[in-house]
């Protein structure tokens, strides 16, 4: 199956194809257009358009203000994954500029979907990089809970060190003098 966007994708049109090949079509095909040129080669090609600006007659893979592509293309396929509830989620906040209640990962999810979009001006090679991205993201929400003890007390420990540092900032400043 062939699917088309616009090209430069960042956060979700790199999530919905990863979504896309993971769990409704391992052999999907992406093409990135001009958005002007979405509608011509989704009938040239027969390529499903998917998050497309301001929708198409074409598609209903489309999302309003501050939804995305992949919470469309989860409930189009009937997708219960509890990982993928929780990635949506993660995917939601980093498009929609990291609410400050949401979840913590969007920012560094935002951050290095910017990244690479600065980096990488090919949009399939993008995608192979956000492939891997989008599988440790998945891998992370869906860690055994034995794991959970660990991950949660990782920022209380962080807190404890620093902490420690100020604690011992006075005394290295009268070290120092």
């Amino acid at each position: 199956m062939r699917w088309v966007t616009q090209r430069r994708p960042k956060i979700d049109r790199l999530a919905s194809p990863w979504l896309i090949r993971r769990f409704v079509d391992p052999r999907a095909e992406f093409l990135f257009v001009a958005p002007d040129d979405i509608r011509n080669t989704a009938a040239v090609t027969g390529a499903i358009p998917f998050d497309v600006p301001h929708g198409t007659p074409e598609t209903d893979l489309t999302h309003g203000p501050g939804g995305t592509c992949f919470d469309v293309i989860r409930a189009r396929f009937a997708l219960t994954d509890p990982g993928l509830e929780r990635l949506a989620a993660i995917v939601r906040d980093a498009q929609n500029d990291n609410r400050a209640d949401g979840a913590p990962e969007a920012i560094g999810l935002r951050a290095i979907s910017l990244g690479l979009a600065g980096t990488l001006r090919d949009d399939n090679e993008r995608l192979d990089y956000a492939m891997v991205l989008y599988d440790s993201l998945y891998r992370w929400v869906t860690r055994p809970a034995s794991e959970e003890d660990v991950f949660a007390r990782a920022p209380a420990l962080y807190r404890g060190l620093c902490a420690l540092g100020e604690w011992l900032r006075p005394a290295r400043a009268r070290r120092e003098a």
